[in-house]
């Protein structure tokens, strides 16, 4: 099933100071953090904690599981913390700013600006200054067209730092 902690489908909608926490569970959801649906342009996600208790199996993660997953453009994105998510930040977007987070633990990359489907072009989105550590995959990967990836710091990487894919 899919299991989202905050569902944003309004404009201008900034969720912050909060804690979003997905234990543990014997049956892997596709557990979502924050979820910006299309129309949700302009939001802001600030000073939140996203949590998920991950599966110490490295073969069982739950697939498509999103600390962040972003729909809608141009959305911020700065000053959390997101851990034990298959993918901590989704950008499906453009215009989005990633800034300032913590990401630890993703079991396959910690930001991916996925290719393009359809009408959909993952593109103009700032990553910067974001730390992120201990990812199992691509620390950071993109595979839209004209995304800016500056002054990141990664660490205890199992994978690419950065990762650029055609």
């Amino acid at each position: 099933g899919l299991n989202y902690g905050v569902h944003v489908f309004a404009p201008w909608v900034t969720i912050s100071d909060l804690v979003i926490h997905h234990p543990l569970r014997v049956h892997q959801d596709v557990e979502v953090g924050v979820l910006f649906d299309v129309g949700a342009v302009h939001g802001q996600v600030q000073r939140v904690k996203i949590v998920r208790e991950a599966n110490p199996e490295p073969s069982s993660p739950a697939q498509g599981s999103r600390g962040v997953l972003v729909q809608a453009g141009q959305v911020s994105i700065f000053g959390n913390i997101i851990k034990g998510y298959e993918e901590a930040i989704r950008l499906e977007t453009t215009g989005a700013t990633v800034l300032h987070n913590q990401i630890e633990g993703a079991t396959r990359a910690g930001i991916v600006v996925p290719a393009p489907v359809g009408a959909v072009v993952p593109d103009h989105n700032d990553i910067a200054y974001n730390t992120l550590q201990g990812i199992r995959g691509s620390a950071i990967q993109i595979q839209g067209d004209y995304n800016v990836v500056r002054k990141n710091r990664v660490s205890d990487n199992h994978g690419y730092g950065i990762d650029v894919c055609a």
